[in-house]
């Protein structure tokens, strides 16, 4: 079996959704997570979860030592940009493996070897798209793939500036397709929409669309699945994580439950699963989500966050709209 390590690197507070990824990842006990951070809480850590107290500093010095030239990471959050590099940056932590990876925090997983099997892994080279999960083969070339170039940018380029590049998505995908390199891209996962007050996954295929519309997510024995109302009818579909982007979560479980049940914007004890309850319980709520959003970025708000914030909700908002009436033409 081929092994694998996830490195996060995590400096503040975990989020409240934390010990509930941690028991997620325990129950995929053939992968292990490196993490890095200066949150020395007290978690119930899993064997398979490895955790290095530092301090963003010394992250930092780990970083500009590494390279040859200046680099800009003046805030955790653009330690994203350098995901790519983790691979040569932390080799002396990962050198026995046979796949590196980088993921998110804010998700919980399902059954991962459901999903990436020894097949995937003996055909591809990188595994994911995605910023919240990538795996990469854990040799040299791969290992350096950042001191490439693709359409006249560099990962210099990148390193140079504050500001967040989607290096690991987007420069890091667009390194493998302009080489003619396959990676794997089939959607196993459930990103959520940052935008809608229900839950709405923002990759689909055509085919799943009318799924996307009242579902709900169960997790058990220890796989997850999203159950959706359609046509009638419920379907059970697996999925390998599902990823919260930017949206909090009301934890009504402990974190160890083995059977639980996922609604927006809750997580909450299993109970019998009919029709009308994934109906009821996947109905947007636009006021409460409104203001919800509001009280929680108050603080922020003064003339000069407003109209930024109002014109990307605003574009967000009519992209889903219009999107919606066009499929209903089609």
């Amino acid at each position: 079996m081929k092994s694998i390590v996830y490195i996060v690197l995590y400096f503040g507070k975990f989020p409240s959704i934390f010990p509930l990824w941690l028991n997620s990842c325990r129950n995929n006990p053939t992968i292990d997570w490196l993490i890095f951070t200066d949150d020395h809480s007290c978690f119930n850590y899993p064997q398979n979860v490895r955790v290095e107290y530092t301090t963003f500093e010394n992250i930092q010095a780990r970083f500009k030592k590494h390279f040859d030239y200046p680099v800009v990471l003046h805030k955790p959050y653009k330690l994203c940009d350098y995901r790519i590099c983790y691979g040569a940056v932390f080799q002396d932590f990962i050198k026995n493996y046979d796949f590196w990876g980088f993921c998110d925090i804010d998700l919980l997983w399902g059954n991962i070897r459901t999903f990436i099997t020894e097949g995937i892994l003996n055909k591809y080279d990188k595994i994911g798209f995605q910023g919240h999960s990538t795996l990469v083969r854990n040799i040299d070339f791969y290992n350096r793939m950042y001191t490439l170039s693709v359409d006249g940018k560099s990962f210099k380029d990148f390193a140079s500036t504050e500001k967040n590049g989607f290096v690991d998505e987007v420069f890091f995908n667009k390194l493998f397709i302009s080489r003619g390199i396959p990676f794997y891209d089939k959607i196993v996962f459930a990103n959520f929409s940052s935008l809608m007050p229900n839950f709405k996954i923002t990759y689909l295929l055509p085919e799943e669309e009318n799924k996307n519309k009242r579902f709900i997510f169960v997790y058990e024995d220890e796989s997850l699945y999203r159950m959706s109302v359609a046509n009638g009818k419920i379907y059970k579909d697996e999925f390998m994580y599902v990823h919260f982007l930017r949206r909090d979560m009301e934890i009504c479980i402990s974190a160890n439950s083995k059977k639980f049940i996922i609604i927006p914007n809750k997580l909450i004890p299993y109970t019998t699963i009919t029709r009308q309850f994934i109906i009821k319980a996947s109905r947007p709520h636009w006021i409460k989500f409104i203001l919800l959003h509001f009280i929680e970025n108050a603080y922020k708000l003064n003339y000069k966050t407003v109209i930024p914030v109002l014109i990307t909700k605003v574009k967000g908002y009519s992209k889903l709209f219009f999107n919606n009436k066009k499929k209903q033409y089609e």
